[in-house]
């Protein structure tokens, strides 16, 4: 939990979204678009937040900056794909703010992501095209329950949470 939430707040939204692609998206603030009533705008940035998270979790930085617990790097890879050329530079921007604080993320350039991550190869995370409003503008709930409970139809990660599926 503390690595995934170090993750969110060590990458600048606002920074990929004006510099990296020229203002051609808007930083998101959260999982939901802000217009949408139930959208909670909880996602920030904050390198320093996220380095805490780490050290609380005792993941120690070491040689070339790069965190380690129990002797294990952290590190993670990050597929993307060439039908969408916007997630090249964005997966490039997210790599060197994580270098920042400590977290080795590669990235891996796969044909179809849909395919690889419903392997279980060890697949870490994947960089989509999609946007929330194409999930959320039917019906908010759907995506929630396809992606994040243990029978999800979407659900590659094999996610068994049963306070997630009871909610």
């Amino acid at each position: 939990v503390a690595v995934r939430q170090a993750v969110q707040h060590g990458i600048d939204y606002a920074q990929i979204a004006n510099q990296v692609m020229n203002g051609y998206y808007a930083a998101p603030t959260g999982l939901y678009p802000p217009g949408l009533p139930y959208a909670l705008q909880d996602q920030t940035t904050s390198p320093a937040q996220a380095e805490q998270l780490l050290q609380n979790d005792g993941w120690v930085a070491g040689a070339g900056g790069i965190r380690s617990k129990n002797g294990q790097p952290l590190a993670f890879t990050v597929l993307t794909y060439p039908q969408q050329p916007d997630i090249a530079p964005i997966a490039i921007a997210m790599q060197s703010e994580l270098r920042t604080i400590g977290i080795n993320m590669q990235i891996k350039q796969v044909e179809d992501t849909s395919t690889v991550i419903a392997e279980p190869t060890g697949w870490d995370a994947a960089l989509d095209g999609d946007t929330a409003m194409d999930w959320t503008d039917s019906d908010p709930i759907e995506p929630l329950l396809a992606y994040f409970t243990t029978t999800g139809d979407d659900n590659y990660g094999g996610i068994h949470n049963p306070q997630i599926d009871r909610i």
